[in-house]
């Protein structure tokens, strides 16, 4: 299983990972990506990935701007995903204060086997 502690690249080319979920009894994972400092965040999205054997297989979920936490959560014979934004927008005012409205979102991710 540990393959010589061998390292296997997820994702080569994109960062801003804030948060990563394992989905119970897998070696699957959920995980933010393009959540980047300073509140540059509005293209966050949330990815799934899948391990084939060999490699990960990604699926995009959604893209959630200024998600900034999440877990999973098992449920009514699902796994559901809860994240809580920073923001769903920034407005710069004077004095380059910051308003942002923040947000949760709840939703059904992957129905339980």
């Amino acid at each position: 299983m540990n393959n010589n502690y061998k390292r296997i690249t997820v994702w080569p080319d994109i960062g801003g990972t804030m948060t990563m979920v394992p989905i119970p009894g897998t070696l699957n994972f959920v995980a933010t990506q393009r959540f980047y400092p300073g509140f540059n965040s509005s293209q966050c999205r949330i990815v799934k990935e899948i391990f084939n054997g060999t490699n990960w297989d990604q699926t995009v979920v959604g893209d959630f701007p200024y998600i900034h936490r999440f877990d999973l959560i098992s449920h009514d014979g699902g796994l559901w995903f809860v994240g809580c934004s920073i923001a769903n927008s920034k407005k710069i005012r004077m004095i380059g204060a910051i308003q942002a409205e923040f947000g949760l979102v709840i939703m059904m991710i992957e129905k339980q086997k």
